[in-house]
Formats: C-alpha cells, sequence, structure tokens
C-alpha cells in the first residue's frame, strides 16, 4: 500500500496497517473498560432473619426453609455504606461462632468464615486479634474492618 503525504510516498505492506489498526482499538477497548471499573461501586449482602416467616405444620415454610432472606441495600442508603456502622452493635464470639454468625459480620463472606472455623478447628482458640492473622484471607485490612465486631470470650 502506498501513502502519500505531500510530496513524500511510502511504501507500507497492509498487514502493517491492520497491526496498527488492531492495537489501536484494544487500546480504546481497555482504556473504556478501565475508566468504567474504576467507579469503585460496591454491593454489600446482608443476612438477616424474616420475622414473620410462619412454618407450615407440614414442616416446610414455603420458598426457604431457613428462614432467611438477603437484603441488597441501595447505592444511596447510608447505612449501607462501608464503615458507617455504628461500633458495638454486634458482637460475635470468634471462638464460639458458627458459619451464620461469622457471615454477619462485615467483610466476612462463606470463604474466609469457613477458613476461620478451620484455623480454630486445627489450633484451637483464638487468643488475640493478632492470631486472626494466620487465617488465609484475612489481613491487616479486614482485621481492622472486624475489631469493633468481636471478642475472646
Amino acid at each position: 500500500m502506498r501513502i502519500r503525504i505531500g510530496k513524500l510516498e511510502f511504501k507500507i505492506p497492509w498487514e502493517y496497517l491492520a497491526a496498527i489498526l488492531i492495537v489501536l482499538v484494544a487500546l480504546t477497548i481497555l482504556l473504556l473498560w478501565r475508566a468504567n471499573h474504576e467507579r469503585g461501586e460496591t454491593i454489600r449482602i446482608m443476612a438477616t432473619q424474616t420475622p414473620h416467616a410462619a412454618k407450615t405444620p407440614g414442616g416446610d415454610s414455603g420458598l426457604y426453609n431457613d428462614d432467611s432472606f438477603y437484603d441488597v441495600p441501595d447505592a444511596d442508603d447510608e447505612e449501607s455504606k462501608p464503615g458507617s456502622e455504628p461500633p458495638g452493635t454486634l458482637k460475635v464470639n470468634i471462638n464460639k461462632a458458627g458459619m451464620d454468625e461469622l457471615v454477619a459480620l462485615p467483610y466476612i463472606g462463606e470463604v474466609k468464615a469457613r477458613a476461620i472455623m478451620e484455623y480454630r478447628d486445627m489450633h484451637g482458640p483464638f487468643n488475640s486479634l493478632e492470631d486472626l492473622l494466620n487465617v488465609k484471607g484475612i489481613g491487616p485490612k479486614t482485621l481492622e474492618r472486624i475489631r469493633d465486631y468481636i471478642v475472646f470470650e
């Protein structure tokens, strides 16, 4: 392919032009994807008990057999923003808590809750907050976030 700029003429193989075009399209897609993912939208799911979940005589409570549902708060809900939880509202004994209690802690999901329970079973009870750093998936940032919600009794 010949490209003429003013009096200069360049002979460039069409494969080079196609490669340059593909790279430009890929960079554009990458920049658009990155711009959309930098917004940092967070969805937080909290497990809560339903107060009016009635059991039927046959033992079937309907759609959910464990009497629970998941409430997904709105993005503009002030209570749903991380760090807005008032300290001391939820205290979980980390040495006796089951899966449901651990998952109720902020920033602890099923995987981390399972890791806490497995570590506790293998190594015994936690004696201090820093012992939780030995659990896979819990680092200093997570530890700082759950500090006000756990007790060691």
